[in-house]
């Protein structure tokens, strides 16, 4: 699809397929025309799969009206490329309907745009303008996701937010791990949810790969499975992944995507597939020089962080969480979870000791499928260790996080070899 990831052969050669749909006939629409554009009011298809035409009345089709497609036995639903608007209950009550196809223009639309579809799973992307995040920082997610699924051998996924990003060698890791794993480095930034990344690894996983996770005290690293608009700006230069997640798993998947096309399109700015962010590097670090703060040892970012049980590990938190990580154990995969290099001095006063931050690591395994294999007290970091956040670590200090994690990685491997496990 437009906006999908093709990796291309030594031989620099590729043969691409057009995938294409007959569009339903005009005569089984009603619309309107106003501004020289249509707007599609009535569907009276019988079919499995309804493509609304690009053009209606020979007019380009940019708007679905509340209640055009109601009640239909549709399965499969294309949306034509131009749409920009699809109303409050533009499609309502098609419980046959599972999979969706649009495109990158729409600029109005929620989850109620598909009023009482409970069957609504899948949802596929393509690209209809230039990308606009391509070539920046967030937009080397599809960096990450070519190591993902061209890796032939044995994986260790790192899913995480931004403290992997920015605090680790993932060549210096591979070197100290006593496995011989390929590396994909997961790590982003924590306004997407975890769980998303973990569907999508899922798709990937082989017997005795393993997937880490280092969560940062942010719920979307914990379950919250609210999607936001940032978390668009990771997928724009690669839309297939969200054909991979079960989009009922989520809040605002519909209404954050058109939110994030209308900040696109406002812009007026665009690139092209060719650009990449020159701080990112195949492993999916990123490799700008990160300095010392300017603060020092006394340096905060945001004070009062805490490993609370109550905020973190709340049952519907826990229940999303397990349910991702189950995909990728019934892959194969075994699951850790390690901690992120925190300052110590953006603690609360209960976080502060170390009977707390215990009573947190016991109910992380106690109430989730994965194995924890660090402890909170060795990730803990004066200040001065921080670049630009509580979580970010310097050029210096990466290298001490990343043997420290290297240390954890080949003791826990080397549990799971004793247990007969590996």
């Amino acid at each position: 699809g437009c906006g999908w990831n093709v990796i291309m052969p030594e031989n620099g050669e590729i043969d691409l397929y057009a995938v294409w749909l007959p569009e339903t006939p005009e005569s089984e629409f009603t619309f309107t025309v106003k501004n020289n554009t249509a707007t599609v009011t009535g569907c009276t298809s019988r079919g499995g799969t309804v493509v609304i035409p690009a053009t209606l009345g020979g007019k380009k089709v940019t708007a679905i009206a509340a209640g055009a497609l109601k009640g239909l036995g549709v399965k499969k639903l294309v949306l034509p490329p131009e749409l920009s608007t699809v109303e409050r209950a533009a499609v309502t009550d098609c419980g046959s309907l599972t999979e969706v196809y649009l495109f990158d223009r729409i600029i109005s639309m929620n989850d109620a745009s598909f009023m009482n579809c409970g069957g609504l799973s899948t949802l596929y992307i393509g690209a209809a303008r230039a990308p606009v995040y391509h070539g920046q920082k967030h937009g080397t997610y599809s960096v990450k996701f070519e190591r993902l699924y061209t890796a032939r051998g044995r994986k260790l996924i790192i899913i995480n937010g931004s403290n992997t990003a920015y605090g680790l060698d993932t060549a210096a890791l591979i070197s100290m791990l006593d496995d011989g794993f390929e590396v994909a480095n997961f790590g982003f930034n924590w306004k997407t949810p975890l769980t998303i990344f973990y569907e999508v690894a899922a798709r990937y996983i082989r017997p005795g790969d393993i997937v880490l996770s280092c969560p940062e005290l942010m719920p979307q690293m914990w379950g919250e499975n609210t999607a936001s608009s940032t978390m668009w700006e990771m997928f724009e230069s690669a839309y297939e992944v969200i054909g991979m997640i079960d989009m009922r798993n989520y809040g605002g998947i519909l209404r954050t995507f058109a939110d994030f096309n209308r900040k696109c399109i406002a812009s007026g700015k665009g690139t092209d597939y060719d650009a990449r962010y020159k701080d990112v590097n195949t492993y999916g670090d990123f490799t700008v020089l990160k300095t010392p703060n300017k603060a020092g040892d006394s340096y905060v970012q945001t004070a009062g962080r805490d490993f609370s049980v109550d905020v973190y590990l709340q049952k519907k938190y826990v229940s999303n969480m397990n349910r991702a990580m189950d995909a990728c154990r019934a892959a194969g995969a075994e699951i850790f979870i390690s901690f992120p290099p925190t300052n110590k001095n953006c603690l609360s006063a209960a976080s502060a000791t170390e009977e707390y931050r215990k009573a947190f690591e016991s109910e992380i395994e106690a109430r989730l499928h994965a194995r924890v294999i660090s402890h909170i007290s060795d990730y803990l970091v004066p200040g001065s260790w921080c670049f630009d956040s509580d979580y970010h670590l310097t050029t210096e200090a990466t290298k001490w996080r990343t043997e420290k994690l290297a240390g954890d990685i080949n003791r826990a491997v080397a549990s799971l070899k004793a247990e007969g496990k590996r």
